[in-house]
């Protein structure tokens, strides 16, 4: 949930995880499962990211979802969803 540029901070001090991040790499970036994280469908994505408890979170989080060009036009946006 670290926003800006901690991920890459703390990523050089964490070794490797089960998700395929090499050790050292930098941590996912804001409430992303995962660096460059392939996703079926987006609306799981937000789905998954709306199940955390963040009660104890003392600031906000970002979630940043990157679209390929090709999937924004009007005859494939739609299946996004």
């Amino acid at each position: 949930m670290f926003t800006i540029d901690r991920n890459i901070l703390y990523g050089k001090h964490t070794g490797a995880t089960p998700n395929g991040r090499r050790a050292f790499e930098p941590l996912s970036r804001n409430l992303d499962a995962g660096n460059a994280r392939d996703y079926n469908r987006i609306i799981e994505l937000i789905q998954s990211v709306t199940k955390i408890d963040a009660t104890n979170v003392p600031k906000e989080s970002v979630l940043d979802v990157m679209l390929h060009p090709g999937a924004v036009n009007t005859a494939s946006f739609s299946t996004l969803f």
